[in-house]
């Protein structure tokens, strides 16, 4: 399973001029999430979109390994229902 490196949320503008690799390549080894959103819309307004671009990246940091809980359950908390 891959792991999220970080999410983009962009207008219809810059899909006019840009494809999503070419949108994930653009902005892959840029760290801050606010240089990445500033060059997808610089790229989108040096590729003549014709309309106002809006962008906002967000940026997971990866998750160090860590070893199983006791008794296999998620680090995020238990998977089973309440009792009622």
């Amino acid at each position: 399973m891959g792991y999220l490196y970080f999410l983009f949320m962009l207008t219809i503008q810059l899909w006019d001029v840009c494809g999503d690799q070419h949108a994930v390549n653009l902005i892959r080894k840029i760290h801050s999430p606010q240089e990445a959103a500033d060059v997808l819309v610089k790229y989108a307004l040096d590729h003549f979109s014709t309309d106002n671009v809006s962008v906002m990246v967000v940026r997971f940091n990866k998750p160090a390994q860590s070893p199983q809980n006791e008794g296999g359950s998620s680090p995020l908390g238990s998977s089973e229902s309440p009792k009622e």
